[in-house]
């Protein structure tokens, strides 16, 4: 069994003998995946935007191949996002991801569901999961937004027989409809 002691300067992370991808490019690659999928984009697209092939984009989004800053920079760009946002994420999830801690355990615990990746492999349907995610985010109002929330947590609540009351403490919004007397 091979296995190289990984410092700040170490680059790959070999185990029996392979390559590793270096925890921060994992991180920023499913952070790239996963603003593609919101935007409703292809890995075909995104890479004939870019001017690279799809296989590119695969190995990005995997981690496996380093993304040089001026790609990042044409990324976040297509995607409509600031590299700074990417990176003040980063810098908040350092210390779990090069630890080689579970990244989604550490946000649950921390409340900060927005950093898991979005769609995990337990939903039957990913299709009707991206839907709702697209039609929620095209919801300008953060009262309408905050009352949707509130509306799912009440929901999963009851179906899991959970009280309300105990298991979620957010912000508490009514749900209004127009109504005629």
């Amino acid at each position: 069994m091979t296995s190289q002691a990984q410092n700040q300067n170490s680059i790959p992370i070999t185990i029996e003998g392979k390559a590793k991808p270096h925890p921060v490019d994992e991180y920023v690659g499913r952070e790239i995946k996963k603003q593609r999928i919101m935007k409703g984009m292809s890995q075909n697209q995104l890479a004939s935007r870019l001017g690279i092939t799809f296989q590119q984009v695969q190995k990005y989004e995997k981690g496996t191949n380093r993304i040089v800053i001026s790609r990042l920079y044409e990324l976040a760009r297509v995607l409509g996002i600031e590299i700074n946002d990417l990176m003040s994420k980063l810098q908040n999830d350092i210390r779990s991801i090069t630890e080689g801690t579970d990244i989604s355990i550490t946000c649950l615990q921390e409340g900060d569901e927005a950093s898991l990746e979005e769609f995990d492999h337990n939903y039957n349907d990913g299709k009707e999961v991206l839907m709702l995610v697209r039609a929620y985010r095209r919801i300008k109002s953060e009262k309408m937004r905050g009352a949707i929330h509130t509306l799912v947590k009440v929901m999963c609540a009851e179906q899991s027989n959970d009280d309300y009351e105990t298991s979620y403490r957010g912000p508490e919004y009514v749900i209004v409809t127009n109504q005629e007397d």
